[in-house]
């Protein structure tokens, strides 16, 4: 009885207040009046190796140079895409945009060391705001490298005219062959297809018109793919060639191949988007890596590889024929050539969002040493591709930000550590970053890089 009595005030005493471990020991659990929080376990070890990560001298950097500043404007979108997977604010009392406050007061000591800004995921085209910040840009720091992604819906004439003046880099999210296949995949509304169509030929048109290499500036383009739409690979990337694109990305419907293994529907539209790169090779980019539908990406590759080149050209003749007189390192070269006059900051090689350096024999995924991607809540991420787990507002202190301390904080010195040891956690396997590619061969690139300068 006794016993039983003692036991109940133990178990009531508990329900106030007690400390204690969770199952897997990872976390410390305390309950108080019946309400349970679940805390991170610090043991020692842990304490230990944050302290040494934080005191590594090496893993210190101030304030980057050449930063690329990657932020979703907006969260929202005019768009209502099926197979769109980001978090879209759907109601208007859920819709934000980053703070003016941050845009014009808080980025002002980054703006003269970012090399590239990308205002991405959400629409940035969809909102007064977004024109007025990249025209504040354009005519103060007009070094900076602009790149946008864009539905095109909203991309009109005062749009094309600053992305032009500007040499932005301009991505257009196509995803479709033709009208009925958009309201298939994208978006069932009327006239939506025709209005892409029709601000996406006018940018081409002002380009051209404009001369002097700026057609070298034609948008790129993209089209998600999946068991509706996978046989349209070979038509889509004929369309847009035809119209002087020089690369185009194939995408893969996120929800189909991360909830079934890949069928041979979406297979047959990789297969094709990797024979098409390689048959034009030189000519025009068809990338197929970004978002590739499987991890075992050589594995389709080797089944392209080992196909007769002769008959992959015979098979794609009509694009080849298209292609004849296009070549991607004229373009490049030219894109170069006008950045330079213009005063673009011309450092960053390798890529718009993902780049890379030198470590030893071999190179390495930098973004965790120059890369901010941020959202209109605050929360950061060193790679669109990776989780957030920092927020910037807690290093707003006395109405100002210490950059040196965001850039310098543990979650961004343990990435570096990480990564110097090719330990690439939470990362796409498929992401063209974690290449390591030898030494020799990218101070090759880049030496042939400055010498065309």
């Amino acid at each position: 009885m006794r016993a039983g009595l003692k036991n109940h005030l133990k178990k009531t005493v508990k329900t106030i207040f007690s400390i204690g471990n969770s199952c897997d020991k990872r976390h410390k659990v305390i309950t108080i009046l019946g309400l349970k929080l679940k805390i991170n376990r610090l043991n020692l070890k842990t304490i230990i190796e944050e302290y040494k990560i934080m005191h590594d001298k090496s893993l210190y950097i101030g304030i980057p140079d050449n930063i690329t500043l990657q932020m979703s404007f907006n969260n929202y979108c005019n768009c209502k895409c099926k197979f769109c997977f980001e978090d879209i604010a759907q109601k208007k009392e859920d819709k934000q945009i980053i703070p003016e406050k941050w845009l014009y007061k808080y980025f002002l000591p980054l703006y003269p060391k970012t090399s590239i800004l990308v205002p991405t995921y959400g629409e940035i085209t969809a909102c007064k705001e977004g024109y007025e910040y990249l025209s504040f840009i354009d005519k103060n720091y007009h070094h900076i490298n602009i790149f946008i992604e864009t539905n095109g819906i909203a991309f009109d004439e005062k749009w094309a005219q600053l992305a032009s003046d500007n040499l932005m880099s301009v991505h257009f999210s196509i995803n479709a062959t033709n009208n009925d296949y958009f309201k298939k995949t994208v978006w069932e509304k009327d006239g939506v297809y025709d209005v892409i169509q029709k601000n996406f030929n006018r940018y081409i048109e002002i380009l051209r018109a404009r001369g002097g290499g700026f057609e070298s500036f034609i948008p790129s383009v993209s089209c998600v793919f999946n068991n509706i739409n996978y046989e349209t690979v070979k038509e889509f990337v004929k369309q847009y060639v035809s119209r002087g694109v020089h690369v185009i990305t194939c995408y893969y419907d996120q929800h189909e191949f991360f909830c079934t293994s890949l069928g041979y529907k979406l297979e047959e539209a990789f297969i094709t988007a990797i024979e098409l790169n390689r048959v034009l090779q030189g000519k025009v980019l068809v990338n197929y890596k970004i978002y590739a539908p499987t991890n075992d990406i050589e594995k389709y590759e080797a089944i392209v590889d080992a196909k007769d080149i002769n008959v992959l050209k015979e098979k794609y003749a009509d694009i080849l024929e298209l292609a004849n007189d296009m070549n991607l390192d004229d373009i490049f070269k030219k894109q170069r050539e006008l950045r330079k006059e213009k005063g673009k900051n011309l450092e960053p090689l390798m890529g718009i969002t993902f780049h890379q350096a030198i470590y030893g024999d071999h190179t390495i995924c930098h973004n965790p040493w120059s890369h901010i991607r941020l959202r209109p809540n605050g929360d950061v991420a060193y790679c669109a591709w990776s989780p957030y787990l920092l927020n910037l507002k807690s290093f707003i202190k006395k109405d100002n930000i210490n950059w040196k301390e965001f850039f310098n904080c543990l979650y961004y010195r343990r990435a570096r550590k990480n990564f110097k040891n090719d330990c690439y956690e939470n990362c796409r396997q498929s992401c063209p970053a974690l290449r390591r590619i030898p030494k020799e061969d990218y101070i090759a690139v880049n030496k042939e890089y400055r010498e065309i300068l």
